[in-house]
């Protein structure tokens, strides 16, 4: 598929495809396109060329509310002026479920939206007012308000955005248990960290174009990492056969420095 916003080409002759029950990340430095392809993934923007198919369909042509079905997006920032509580955002993911002039909530509805806070651990937040807690609350608030979605593929921009260290690694964790019940993940990230930890597949964009794609230790090389992000980098591999990266110069401490 290609894109541009005016005369500057944004996605140049970008395909790819997501096997189910599996998690692709999208790697890559700001502005390289990667939240311009879950947008046309969404079905928010047309391509200027291509489509996205989904199961034989494309997705231009399907409902808002067949995509909700479908589909679950996570996006990098989200503001609300009204002061829901907690339990009511995560709610609002069944709204693709419900029929016309239905007014009132199931029993079933409100443990699937339980569950779902359970599961990403802001249960007790559930009485708190949306605006009145962290970036950090509200992006695992939105989280919990894809699964309740129901939906079969979860579409995360930049999921981590706001999160702490221990955030972090649940939510990556949690990532990779979703896949394995076979629900299928595309999420962007920034983070060559991430990806190695919680992807079966990685792509990596630069400039508007899929730089390489395939298994992360194979894709994801020093030469590649430079080139997207202009620092050398070491990749290093634990006993446990996670990898990482640091970059290049880090070790190179002056005598006397605390470690």
């Amino acid at each position: 598929m290609n894109f541009s916003y005016g005369t500057r080409l944004v996605l140049d002759a970008v395909s790819f495809s997501v096997p189910r029950g599996r998690v692709l990340s999208l790697l890559g430095p700001n502005g390289c396109g990667k939240s311009t392809v879950i947008k046309i993934m969404l079905g928010l923007l047309r391509p200027h060329g291509g489509a996205v198919w989904l199961d034989g369909c494309d997705v231009s042509r399907l409902s808002i509310r067949d995509r909700a079905r479908r589909m679950a997006y996570v996006p990098q920032a989200h503001t609300l002026s009204f002061p829901y509580r907690v339990s009511e955002v995560v709610l609002m993911g069944r709204f693709a479920h419900r029929r016309v002039f239905q007014q009132t909530y199931s029993a079933q509805e409100y443990r699937v939206v339980r569950d779902a806070m359970e599961r990403v651990g802001i249960a007790h937040l559930a009485g708190r007012i949306y605006t009145e807690i962290s970036g950090g609350e509200r992006q695992l608030a939105l989280i919990a308000r894809a699964l309740a979605q129901g939906a079969e593929i979860l579409v995360m921009d930049e999921p981590v955005s706001g999160l702490d260290f221990g955030n972090q690694w649940r939510l990556l964790r949690e990532v990779r248990a979703l896949a394995a019940e076979g629900l299928t993940v595309l999420k962007s990230t920034h983070f060559p960290d991430h990806a190695f930890l919680s992807s079966d597949e990685v792509i990596l964009m630069h400039e508007g174009k899929i730089l390489a794609q395939g298994r992360p230790e194979e894709a994801m090389t020093k030469d590649r990492l430079h080139l997207l992000y202009g620092v050398e980098v070491n990749i290093l591999t634990q006993e446990s056969g996670i990898r990482c990266c640091v970059p290049a110069g880090l070790g190179n401490r002056p005598k006397g420095s605390v470690r």
